[in-house]
């Protein structure tokens, strides 16, 4: 008969095991419960000006806008500290930033006087469209009953939720489920030019947020292609 672990031994296997399960970098953070925050920083591979777009929207506990508030981020893999503009100044509490490149890690503080409210996120890692290729001929004839959208990721991390849609078409699915890929029913698609966009996001709850109080990060990536019948 086997003998039980010695404790010596699983010491270092328990503590093996919270370093493991404990070096995620998201954080619900701290904060009054007394501000209700929705932030989204946006990012699409691709665009020509390859920046990130952050839009962050403070309220207080009776839904108004929270004005002249102290809205910064810092970047969790290079620290750089960022400080965002409100847009219409002194009045819509609704702060705005634009930052080069994607910015997969971010520490988010809300200070407006005694209010408070922090947290961090790391957001989906890049990924790119396998199928259909960009530029490349899908055959409607040929497909059975869906198109079939794939994709990959630079790190192999699922992400919280995935938006497979077309350009312009009002098509779009939504999966909790980042099984890379997804399918859209053929006679969704257009004749001649077309487009596909996959948005992987993660999304994090504030701990001590109003109303869900909500930091989410999307990466987005599009194919143009054509459509044959």
């Amino acid at each position: 008969m086997n003998s039980p672990l010695s404790s010596s031994l699983l010491l270092p296997i328990l503590s093996g095991a919270l370093v493991l399960t404990g070096c995620s970098y998201t954080d619900g953070g701290t904060g009054s419960n007394t501000l209700h925050v929705k932030a989204t920083l946006t990012y699409t591979a691709g665009d020509t000006d390859d920046n990130s777009h952050l839009l962050v929207q403070v309220l207080d506990n009776a839904a108004r806008p929270v004005p002249e508030a102290a809205v910064t981020i810092q970047d969790g893999d290079t620290e750089e500290e960022f400080t965002l503009s409100e847009l219409e100044a002194g009045g819509s509490g609704v702060y705005v930033l634009t930052l080069p490149r994607y910015r997969r890690r971010i520490d988010l503080s809300v200070v407006r006087g005694s209010d408070r409210l922090e947290g961090q996120l790391e957001g989906p890692g890049p990924h790119t469209i396998l199928a259909p290729l960009h530029a490349g001929t899908v055959k409607r004839a040929e497909l059975d009953h869906n198109l079939e959208v794939t994709w990959t990721t630079t790190d192999g991390l699922k992400a919280d939720q995935i938006t497979v849609g077309l350009d312009d078409r009002g098509f779009s699915t939504t999966e909790l489920d980042d099984r890379g890929y997804g399918t859209i029913p053929k006679d969704e698609l257009r004749s001649g030019s077309e487009g596909v966009t996959v948005l992987r996001r993660n999304t994090l709850i504030f701990d001590s947020g109003l109303n869900n109080s909500s930091l989410e990060i999307t990466y987005k990536v599009r194919h143009g292609f054509q459509v044959q019948e």
